[in-house]
């Protein structure tokens, strides 16, 4: 029988084998209390039940105004990681303590981020492991949380529309196909900006990007560079590969040449294409495509 997701913002809370080691404890001690007639038993009994509902009230409150938002979701090559960024917010006060993140079990955490204080926000890196190729909904992340004592565990799923995209592992022999005759001439030369690395102890301050710092980036470096020998035709039709899969992985190199020489390229796949661009962007969509190709019927 199929089980059905019913969607909640409401905590769910649960005893964990502490807390039910802990109940075991309380019935023990009644147990005793009742075959030998002492009171002092029954008083221990019921100092550990207060005990018990004041463990299960903090780990439940410990989950109020705790929310989360996947920021980013960087593409990941089939048979490695992934890496999605989450910001973790407590929209109250105090602190939330002991918090820590799982996906769905479609998706294997290589370590499952903790978070052992939570004052107002904190960025979380999710690394997932890219078994196969193809384009994920990530859907829901789940909160969860033991609050103080690990008696009990409370958690809350947080609805995402995010992606993960698992693009072929850039493999491949074949050359870069030439640029258009065309098109050369107009980008053989100047000083362009291509993008940023970051900074690294000894480099150039002139090169610091003062306004990406200013908006509360990191230190980063401007790199300047020319813009290649031209756009390049990047087509399925031109691989000489027998599978698709090895097809895709070619593509998948030639992308990342081009990416890395700063080239602007199109992309054309059985059914779809990407127009000439260049930068961050085209490559991600570069790497959609790729990883969400299904060979026509």
């Amino acid at each position: 029988m199929k089980k059905v997701f019913i969607p909640t913002e409401r905590p769910g809370i649960l005893p964990t084998v502490y807390g039910f080691g802990f109940f075991t404890l309380i019935v023990d001690v009644f147990a005793l209390g009742f075959f030998r007639n002492a009171g002092p038993y029954h008083t221990v009994g019921l100092t550990l039940i207060v005990l018990g509902m004041v463990a299960m009230i903090q780990t439940n409150t410990n989950m109020d105004s705790v929310s989360a938002e996947v920021i980013q979701s960087e593409p990941g090559e089939e048979g490695r990681t992934a890496r999605v960024l989450v910001v973790l917010r407590n929209g109250l006060m105090p602190a939330r303590y002991n918090l820590s993140l799982q996906t769905l079990k479609k998706f294997r955490l290589v370590d499952q981020p903790f978070v052992q204080e939570l004052k107002t926000s904190c960025t979380v890196s999710l690394e997932i492991q890219c078994s196969a190729r193809g384009v994920y909904h990530l859907q829901r992340i789940k909160i969860q949380s033991r609050g103080y004592y690990g008696l009990f565990s409370a958690w809350k799923w947080v609805f995402t529309n995010a992606k993960l995209i698992v693009y072929p592992k850039p493999e491949g022999h074949q050359p870069l196909p030439s640029a258009d005759e065309g098109h050369r001439l107009r980008y053989l030369s100047g000083e362009d900006f291509v993008g940023h690395r970051l900074y690294q102890p000894g480099a150039s301050l002139k090169q610091v990007d003062w306004k990406a710092y200013a908006r509360g980036q990191p230190l980063l470096l401007k790199e300047f560079g020319s813009r290649g020998e031209g756009p390049l035709q990047l087509r399925y039709q031109d691989v000489l590969a027998e599978t698709t899969e090895a097809r895709l992985r070619q593509l998948s190199a030639w992308v990342f040449a081009c990416a890395t020489q700063n080239r602007p390229f199109s992309l054309e796949l059985p059914g779809r294409s990407l127009a000439e661009g260049s930068g961050r962007e085209q490559l991600r969509e570069a790497l959609l495509h790729l990883a969400s190709f299904e060979e026509p019927a």
